[in-house]
């Protein structure tokens, strides 16, 4: 990949840091369509090395998709609140859409961040993709994201009690602070694709949604979600137009700072960092 022809979101990730010689760490390999972006960029880059680590098993097929940047890719199994990686080992720490699965607590998140910010060498960066949080859907791109948003919430609450949700800028960049980073920055991402390319995206949506709902035991609730799904996929496909606008994403960026502020004045309220009234 020609690092100008790279995806926005990527080049802004690693936009003003040195890469030769870098040792980058990424958070949640998933289906490793980050971990390629990642690699495709920094493939030219001297002595690069990049870890990638999934708390699920990295599957045959995934290792195939990505082994032709073996000379420099490690994939690890590895739960991002226990990494066993020494302190100060990392230049880069890289995330892309996994800390929405961290937000049924604030803890949660605040030990990942402490985890990140540990294993980062002193000035490290951070960057953390999220999608935006969902205000107003009105087109169709929208409406079926949303739509599948919700249903893999349902489905992973069903099968692994584990809560999804997206979280504001503004609140990640408070509790980055409260962790330890300094200098937060953040972009906003939004991109458009063909018809064609979105009917694509849309049936490996489908395959994904179908394959969660295997493992639900509930045949009922199964055979209800199935078939919401596929009326909303319907729906979605009969009125495509030719281009389709697809939700928002940001990236927040900050930096490993030498010490920790005081953050004696603030507190946990219903999952967020809030002000201390006295």
């Amino acid at each position: 990949m020609n690092k100008s022809t790279a995806p926005e979101y990527i080049k802004y990730i690693f936009q003003g840091m040195t890469l030769n010689n870098a040792r980058i760490l990424e958070v949640a390999t998933g289906a490793g369509e980050h971990t390629a972006d990642i690699c495709d960029y920094v493939s030219q880059t001297k002595n690069i090395s990049l870890f990638s680590i999934d708390n699920h098993a990295i599957s045959f097929v995934l290792k195939k998709k990505l082994q032709q940047w073996n000379h420099f890719l490690t994939l690890q199994k590895m739960n991002m609140l226990n990494l066993g990686y020494p302190s100060n080992h990392f230049d880069i720490v890289s995330t892309h859409t996994t800390i929405e699965a961290l937000t049924n607590g604030p803890v949660t998140l605040i030990i990942a961040l402490n985890e990140l910010r540990r294993v980062l060498k002193k000035n490290g960066f951070v960057a953390i993709t999220s999608n935006y949080p969902f205000i107003k859907e009105t087109d169709v791109g929208n409406e079926w994201s949303k739509n599948r948003w919700l249903f893999t919430k349902i489905i992973a609450h069903l099968l692994y009690l584990t809560h999804y949700e997206e979280i504001y800028p503004a609140e990640l960049k408070k509790i980055l602070q409260y962790c330890g980073f300094g200098q937060v920055c953040m972009k906003k991402f939004q991109y458009h694709l063909k018809s064609s390319s979105f009917i694509k995206q849309m049936d490996l949506e489908m395959n994904f949604l179908n394959t969660l709902l295997k493992k639900v035991t509930d045949s009922a609730m199964k055979k209800k979600l199935k078939l919401e799904i596929v009326n909303k996929y319907e729906s979605c496909r009969r009125r495509l137009c030719p281009a389709v606008k697809l939700p928002a994403y940001y990236v927040v960026k900050a930096k490993k700072i030498s010490s920790r502020s005081d953050h004696s004045h603030l507190a946990f309220s219903d999952g967020m960092i809030l002000p201390l009234i006295r």
